[in-house]
């Protein structure tokens, strides 16, 4: 038998290399758990608080039973033992399992760097491809798993350090650049692989890209203190053209410490990231910004099932859940509805949209639906969330015709004359402005109808206006109370709003077939609704901005 759990979801294969499907949710999930502890007994109690730790479950234990049931129906009954007082997953001899051909490979590797280096980082990169783009998929997102699982994104943090650091004694520039910057891409707050692509981006006759990650770090922290001295000695090495910066030149990891030492640089305009791991298991926490204060960017991004949060995120999430259960369903909905209405758009002719309040990237992201459609197409994403910013800068690092301008939708001024903007958004064209999810987060007393018009009144004939809002037509009672977790907690308030004052935010404009409605009615795939309104939570629609010729339509 073959278990694979670091990839995208869970994946078993019989001897004969049949796929063995695992459709149940809590049964991937046990055999996934139980694979962590492969060989062990985990007791019945600790399995119930990993897979649902205080989702307050009735009767968690006959919910484990079930979960067991199904996986033996799938899996040889040798495989999955009962012993007493809890479970076992059983690996024989010719049994495989990705987690521990990883850490053999790692092993392997460690031992083999001093003398050979090429084979050291054939070993490593073996080990980084077991691992998928969305890792650990089917691991249960609770309070009990959560250190398990960063242990685990550890060591293959650990495994990526050391191979750049390898190819760069090797001199692999071109093979390493791509590498750091999707790693960095994921783990913005890694000094080592930031360290890593300057001294690889100088190195390739690419100073001031490399001095331009520096300043990516300014654009998140926003002070010099904080942040590694090895990492401002690079900076300053780089600025002055040192030559010991070419071949031959070892970058120091950063120690625990804080790696001061008598010769530390001069200030530079500069930000801090500091890694350290919290109660929650958070890693790579950003020490200028005040984690311990949930944010709607974070909170939406555990919704949608991402790793970009920290626990008071979540701790809010799950208070949201508590008072609304179906929060992550009007999460996904509102995702489905923004591809949905960007599929709309591009087969309408669009190639340009204005993404404001974008969120932290996941999947299906706005230029990715929009380019797969029309490879031209153009984005300028809009956030004032620091964290937003460097994540999506460095996912966009390698992206043509994407660009993301640090603003507030407050000041639709600030924003229309970006540099950025002007540069991609050509306003004498149409353009598509997406306001998704975010007017809600801006009270009334801040005129979000005056900045949703000014943005309009510069947009082309012809150009189009998506909204989506939260509502308490659909639960009052609900929406309050969702209302006063933000109110009390996050960083921003909520403020939900009737379908006559969302479609305020449509004058001047044509609403799109079939109107301003529920996000999961909007045009759904195949004309089948299969969540109701009540569940979806909030409003959605698109507007039109017509051509001065028309007649005033419904399109």
């Amino acid at each position: 038998m073959e278990y694979r759990i670091l990839g995208s979801g869970l994946d078993i294969r019989a001897d004969s290399g049949e796929c063995i499907a695992v459709t149940r949710p809590q049964s991937r999930q046990l055999v996934s758990v139980l694979a962590l502890h492969a060989g062990e007994t985990v007791r019945a109690d600790a399995l119930t608080e990993l897979l649902w730790g205080a989702s307050g479950l009735k009767n968690p234990g006959k919910a484990l039973q079930q979960a067991v049931l199904v996986a033996r129906k799938l899996v040889p009954a040798h495989f999955l033992v009962t012993e007493p007082g809890g479970y076992r997953l059983h690996l024989g001899q010719g049994d495989y399992l990705d987690l521990c051909q990883f850490e053999q490979l790692t092993a392997r590797a460690e031992r083999t760097r001093p003398a050979d280096l090429r084979a050291a980082a054939g070993l490593f990169e073996s080990a980084l491809s077991l691992w998928g783009a969305r890792p650990l998929a089917d691991l249960p997102s609770t309070a009990a798993v959560e250190p398990l699982r960063q242990g685990l994104l550890a060591q293959r943090r650990e495994a990526r350090e050391e191979l750049g650091s390898i190819l760069l004694d090797l001199g692999e520039h071109g093979h390493l650049i791509a590498k750091l910057r999707r790693w960095l891409a994921e783990d913005p707050y890694n000094e080592r692989h930031r360290s890593q692509l300057m001294l690889v981006l100088y190195r390739t006759e690419h100073k001031a890209e490399a001095l331009a990650l520096y300043d990516e770090a300014v654009d998140l922290m926003g002070t010099q203190a904080l942040l590694g001295p090895s990492l401002q000695r690079l900076a300053q090495q780089i600025i002055r053209n040192e030559p010991c910066l070419q071949q031959g030149f070892t970058l120091r990891a950063p120690t625990a410490s804080g790696d001061h030492s008598s010769s530390a640089p001069s200030p530079l305009p500069s930000v801090g990231l500091s890694r350290r791991t919290d109660s929650a298991g958070d890693c790579w926490t950003p020490t200028g910004i005040d984690v311990s204060r949930p944010s709607p960017a974070r909170i939406y991004d555990w919704f949608l099932g991402g790793k970009d949060n920290f626990a008071a995120d979540r701790e809010a999430g799950e208070a949201i859940l508590k008072a609304a259960p179906h929060g992550i369903v009007a999460c996904q909905e509102n995702r489905a509805f923004l591809c949905r209405a960007v599929e709309y758009l591009t087969a309408r002719g669009v190639t340009q949209f204005l993404d404001i309040g974008t969120g932290l990237p996941t999947q299906n992201n706005v230029h990715e639906v929009a380019q797969r459609h029309c490879p031209r197409a153009r984005i300028v994403y809009v956030d004032n969330d620091p964290i937003v910013s460097v994540h999506a800068r460095a996912l966009l690092a390698e992206t043509d015709n994407v660009a993301l301008v640090k603003a507030d939708l407050r000041d639709p001024e600030l924003i229309l004359r970006h540099w950025r903007l002007q540069e991609l958004i050509d306003f004498a064209q149409p353009v598509a402005i997406l306001l998704l999810a975010i007017l809600h987060f801006i009270p009334d007393e801040d005129d979000p109808h005056v900045a949703v018009a000014r943005l309009l009144a510069e947009a082309a004939p012809g150009s189009y206006l998506v909204v989506s809002h939260g509502t308490a037509d659909a639960g009052a009672r609900t929406a309050r109370a969702v209302e006063r977790i933000y109110d009390e907690r996050a960083s921003a308030s909520l403020h939900t709003r009737s379908a006559a004052e969302v479609n305020r935010f449509f004058d001047g404009t044509e609403l799109v077939r079939p109107g301003l409605v529920f996000t999961s009615q909007w045009r759904p795939p195949c004309g089948a609704l299969t969540v109701q309104p009540a569940e979806a939570g909030l409003y959605a629609g698109i507007g039109r901005k017509p051509l001065s010729s028309e007649v005033k339509r419904s399109i």
